[in-house]
């Protein structure tokens, strides 16, 4: 089973179950979308709950605050509009479970 994000801003870490499978390192950009094989993490059975936990987190801006030595490529302050509270971070498009069965010939 794959776990399909199909719009990131900015950083995520993912947990499957409370287990990472993906971390800020890997999930890094804006509107990048991204895909993992999550196969293993879950919990397969009538009575099994899965849980599945993004963490976004939101890009670096010298700007907020203003004490950080970089800035991390993403949509940001303009000086003639006020940014968002939210940093422009989250998950822009759906996100989806793909299920795939084995295949034989």
């Amino acid at each position: 089973m794959e776990l399909v994000l199909k719009g990131i801003s900015y950083r995520a870490n993912i947990f499957v179950n409370g287990e990472q499978v993906a971390s800020q390192d890997e999930t890094v950009g804006t509107f990048v979308a991204f895909s993992f094989d999550i196969s293993k993490k879950l919990k397969f059975g009538k009575n099994n709950k899965n849980t599945i936990k993004i963490q976004i987190i939101r890009p670096i801006n010298i700007m907020f605050p203003l004490d950080n030595e970089s800035t991390d490529l993403s949509i940001s302050f303009l000086d003639w509009n006020v940014p968002p509270p939210d940093t422009n971070m989250g998950l822009w498009k759906p996100v989806y479970l793909h299920i795939t069965k084995a295949v034989s010939m």
